[in-house]
């Protein structure tokens, strides 16, 4: 029953497209930055995947299929010069549990504030800068099917002005055994509506200019719009198209259903030599009228030392078309 649940699930992925798109339509557009260099070297093809502490942001009932404690750390050069961050940190609870916490920083650089009046600039510069941070709780309800989820804090800053969100992600994992097949369903970013507050918006007014005597500069407030998180259904499948003492090949596919956009493919593999060194390449983004890119390269090396301590490295780059390539560098610690 469990398998015709997950496959009936799948197939309303891929039926279900439709042809309208929202874009810019919601808040919180780093929370689609993807966390890890191995997810962003397999196009981020990874929700069915998810067997290390990120997890934590691509599926957490993931997190309850790791191995005792893991620190891991990610960082990007992203687009116009913006730097993003990822930090988890994850450990087992219990015989068939796991938790974890993470953060998300976004840092803008500073850029001159321009008016009508002053084009090239008042002197003045401002600043933008994003974050999330939050906890992750996973159970394996038995040796194949999981559940876990996610609480976090959102926070969006630009200049004055600030906005704040809690959100949650759902998730749930079904690992058959055919080829280590796994089924996969995240609900990402189901929260609160979010608005900027701060002294911008902040004015005084006389409420009656007609009138002589009144209380002329009363303290007002612009009534700011609220928005949605950019929701997001993603239904996935992992496969082991090889499975052998020293070489691996994973295929991976997750069917994204975004609410600011049109449902879109993300397409990836890894090969695994040795469980020691890792290749991998995808296409993200199969489905978009707008893409631009959308091919991913990535390797990895994982090291155990005599201590039983656990190293990995992780290195991808994606194309971003007219924009440009995209590198990312993660490392994790295991023990």
């Amino acid at each position: 029953m469990k398998k015709i649940f997950f496959i009936g699930i799948l197939g309303l992925g891929i039926i279900s497209a439709q042809t309208t798109t929202k874009v810019a339509t919601t808040s919180g557009q780093f929370l689609k930055i993807g966390a890890g260099a191995r997810a962003a070297g397999m196009a981020e093809s990874f929700s069915a995947v998810a067997n290390d502490i990120t997890a934590i942001y691509w599926n957490p009932a993931g997190l309850s299929h790791t191995s005792g404690s893991q620190i891991y750390f990610s960082h990007i050069e992203w687009l116009a010069g913006i730097s993003y961050d990822f930090f988890a940190a994850g450990a087992q609870v219990g015989r068939s549990g796991a938790a974890g916490v993470f953060a998300t920083s976004v840092q803008v650089p500073d850029d001159e504030v321009r008016t009508v009046l002053q084009p090239e600039g008042t002197g003045e510069f401002f600043s933008a800068s994003d974050l999330a941070i939050g906890g992750a709780y996973a159970q394996r309800i038995t040796d194949r099917f999981s559940v876990g989820a996610v609480g976090k804090l959102v926070q969006e800053r630009i200049w004055s002005m600030t906005s704040m969100s809690i959100a949650f992600d759902l998730g749930i994992l079904y690992r058959s055994n055919w080829h280590n097949l796994t089924l996969g369903v995240v609900l990402n970013n189901y929260g609160t509506k979010t608005k900027l507050s701060g002294r911008a918006n902040l004015l005084y007014v006389d409420p009656d200019p007609t009138i002589e005597g009144n209380i002329e500069t009363i303290r007002a407030e612009l009534e700011m719009a609220r928005w949605n998180l950019p929701l997001n259904l993603k239904t996935s499948m992992s496969l082991k198209v090889l499975d052998m003492d020293k070489l691996s090949w994973l295929v991976a596919v997750d069917m994204v259903h975004p609410s600011d956009n049109n449902e879109y493919f993300d397409l990836g593999t890894e090969i695994s030599l040795n469980q020691m060194l890792a290749l991998r390449g995808g296409y993200r983004g199969l489905g978009l009228d707008a893409q631009e890119g959308g091919l991913a390269f990535g390797g990895g090396l994982r090291i155990t030392l005599s201590s039983g301590l656990k190293l990995q490295v992780d290195y991808a780059l994606t194309d971003w078309g007219r924009l440009k390539n995209v590198s990312q560098l993660s490392f994790g610690v295991g023990f």
